[in-house]
């Protein structure tokens, strides 16, 4: 159970390796990093401490159930199966499109050129949102 510090969860520092693409992609937009920050090859450590940093305001239990159903989401708005309740969720999960669609893709690029994934990250990218447990519904994501 992490420990609590005001309205702050302590997570332990979750090593990069260790997080999927998806779980990346949500810590980075959970961070600080800047609405307009441009990737730079040389940036991996920076980039490192916001992954570091989103997913300690996250909670590495909430990071792997948003990516979850996140995963899910993804699927049925490819396919054009999502609902209309289920977009509505998403929109208030992350109500800042521009700034996910970037995280989306700078995670990729930290995955690509940096740091790929271990074997627990990559057996969590295909659990279903039913399989990852939590306390709570997901909620939104402050960025």
């Amino acid at each position: 159970m992490p420990a609590t510090v005001g309205s702050q969860h302590i997570v332990p520092a979750a090593a990069i390796e260790d997080l999927n693409n998806r779980e990346r992609a949500i810590a980075l937009y959970a961070s600080d990093m800047p609405a307009n920050y441009s990737y730079r090859v040389s940036d991996a450590a920076t980039l490192t401490a916001w992954i570091t940093q989103g997913a300690a305001r996250v909670g590495l239990d909430s990071l792997y159930a948003l990516a979850a159903v996140e995963r899910e989401h993804r699927l049925r708005w490819l396919d054009n199966t999502a609902t209309r309740e289920e977009l509505a969720a998403h929109a208030r999960r992350f109500p800042k499109a521009r700034r996910l669609r970037r995280a989306e893709e700078i995670a990729s690029c930290i995955t690509l050129r940096h740091v790929g994934l271990s074997q627990s990250a990559k057996a969590r990218q295909s659990l279903s949102a039913s399989a990852v447990v939590l306390a709570s519904a997901p909620v939104a994501v402050a960025a």
